[in-house]
């Protein structure tokens, strides 16, 4: 047996480790053999190894979950980007082939108006027109181009006369992308003799020069059109009140030495009101007459209500009032037309 003083000799002389000399001091008449003593230090180095190896793999699983996270982040990054690649190369893909459709459905456009007939709207009488005037040939003139463009029988559009004032109307509903319509500050003459002011794709015209090919239509001339010509140009006064310029027309196309000639009207209709039409109303009946080939028809359909058209030939009435959908610009864009214009609802009329 060992009493507690050789204990402490053993323990100094041996230099034991500090924790279980304290467990032995410690620990009153407590006997330990040097088996025990180097069990409990093996258990010691163990519990201490244990620690140690449990915090080394908590440390290694937070650094998989890190890496874990930062690979399913770049690879999510990865296939955000592809997916973003892939739309943006279908869309580009869709975009051009939109714009090659887009392109091919105008040189068809072009063609067809290259085949048919030629207008010009005589806008050279903006001194005397009003503001609200203005206005309103503005909007008609932008039913023209709806039209036309709708039309499955177009025909070359050109705006002669065109002043600072109408131009500047024109601007708010971007006539410069009309397509198929080539705008002038330029007269009527100069317009005809190909002596245009840009590189407009009308540029080329049969009836450069020739006079006979130009006929001004009036209500106010003697001779009544029969036939349209598609070697002709017609020309259409862009006069909205003509009260106020009664004969003017007429007198211009004879000061110029231009054929003077006016719509069938009378010749199949009888009227309750003027027979004088919107400049609109007039172009719309001349598409009409070249795709139908009858006077009557292509009136009927464009004459409005307010006048109470009656045929003369006796011939039953179509339900033809309402203007065509496929030919012409639905209501409602005209209604956004003239919104954008500052229209009222009078000058729809």
């Amino acid at each position: 047996m060992y009493s507690r003083e050789m204990l402490e000799d053993i323990l100094e002389h041996k230099k034991e480790d500090s924790h279980i000399e304290n467990s032995i001091l410690n620990a009153p008449n407590a006997i330990i053999s040097k088996n025990q003593m180097k069990r409990n230090r093996r258990e010691e180095y163990l519990k201490i190894k244990k620690k140690q190896r449990k915090e080394k793999e908590k440390i290694e699983k937070k650094e998989a979950r890190e890496l874990k996270n930062k690979l399913q982040y770049v690879d999510g990054v990865s296939s955000e980007k592809d997916r973003s690649d892939q739309s943006l190369v279908h869309s580009n893909i869709s975009s051009e082939a939109r714009a090659e459709k887009k392109e091919a459905e105008i040189l068809t456009f072009l063609a067809k108006c290259e085949s048919n007939f030629s207008i010009i709207i005589d806008c050279n009488w903006e001194s005397n027109h009003s503001e609200s005037a203005l206005k309103s040939l503005s909007q008609q003139l932008m039913f023209c181009y709806s039209c036309n463009r709708h039309n499955s029988n177009p025909c070359r559009l050109f705006l002669s006369g065109v002043g600072p004032l109408i131009r500047q109307k024109l601007e708010k509903i971007h006539y410069d992308n009309w397509v198929g319509v080539s705008t002038h500050f330029k007269d009527i003459l100069e317009v005809a003799d190909g002596n245009l002011d840009d590189d407009n794709e009308l540029k080329v015209m049969s009836w450069q020069g020739d006079k006979t090919r130009l006929v001004y239509l009036t209500s106010d001339a003697e001779e009544v059109i029969e036939d349209l010509d598609p070697n002709c140009c017609y020309i259409i006064g862009g006069i909205v009140d003509r009260n106020s310029l009664k004969g003017a027309t007429l007198a211009k196309a004879k000061r110029l030495g231009i054929r003077t000639a006016q719509l069938p009207i009378k010749k199949h209709f009888a009227l309750s009101a003027t027979h004088v039409l919107t400049v609109n109303h007039v172009f719309e009946i001349l598409l009409n007459v070249a795709k139908t080939g009858s006077w009557p028809q292509a009136i009927e359909k464009v004459l409005p209500k307010r006048k109470t058209p009656s045929r003369l030939d006796g011939a039953n009435k179509d339900d033809t009032e309402s203007r065509p959908t496929e030919e012409c610009v639905k209501e409602t864009d005209d209604i956004a037309i003239a919104t954008s214009l500052d229209l009222t609802q009078s000058d729809l009329t």
